[in-house]
């Protein structure tokens, strides 16, 4: 009887060991899955959004999407005025001014009004702000995507260098040339060699070419001759 007991048991426990390692198996790569999923996170997070402008960190202070101002026509030319868009973003408790911003590629650049940013707060900068930041006299001629090195001067968080871009118009400015990339077809894809070479491989094979007659025709002239 014991060895009966015993028998069962072993055969129960033989059946349980496929089950336990597939579960295993099956347990780590839920783990696996979990580690490669972790792992693009983390990657992830330092992306940068796809934005036009440029973008630069220093201290608790954040640039974000600075731009030269579109100019009205095809460039801004050398001795222009341009006024600078961009937001600032404090990510600290404490306030912070922007002081001075300098242009290697300008005479020099004007900030009209306090250039404070309260703790844990952003604001906008541009034509219509409270705070304008104005880019004067510069040396040379600036078209759309083309940058200019800015260095931005702050108070507490110190200074930081990144180069600005010109705004690109959202709409197409001034008349310009319509190029077709690919040419309109003909109305024969073959075009006329290849209709002369189908026309001759019929004439070789012996069939006649087409003609209006339809297949109804042969019928009804077959029909005549036979009432008659």
């Amino acid at each position: 009887m014991k060895s009966t007991v015993r028998a069962a048991r072993s055969g129960h426990e033989r059946r349980r060991r496929p089950l336990v390692a597939v579960l295993a198996v099956g347990l780590a790569a839920v783990l696996t899955v979990s580690g490669c999923a972790a792992g693009q996170v983390s990657q992830t997070a330092d992306q940068v959004a796809a934005i036009d402008g440029a973008n630069a960190t220093v201290g608790e202070i954040g640039i974000r999407n600075a731009l030269l101002q579109t100019p009205a026509g095809p460039k801004w030319a050398a001795g222009s005025d341009v006024t600078l868009l961009f937001w600032l973003t404090n990510d600290g408790k404490l306030p912070d001014t922007l002081t001075q911003v300098t242009a290697a590629g300008a005479t020099s650049v004007e900030i009209s009004g306090k250039a404070t940013v309260e703790g844990q707060t952003r604001k906008q900068f541009g034509a219509d702000s409270e705070v304008r930041v104005t880019v004067k006299g510069l040396t040379a001629d600036l078209t759309y995507g083309q940058t200019l090195p800015l260095t931005f001067v702050f108070a507490t968080a110190g200074q930081v260098t990144t180069n600005v871009p010109v705004q690109v118009p959202q709409e197409r400015t001034g008349a310009r040339e319509t190029v077709h990339i690919q040419p309109t077809e003909p109305g024969s894809v073959w075009g006329d060699e290849g209709e002369a070479h189908g026309a001759s491989e019929g004439a070789s094979s012996g069939e006649p070419a087409s003609s209006g007659a339809t297949a109804s025709e042969p019928a009804e002239s077959t029909q005549a001759s036979t009432t008659g």
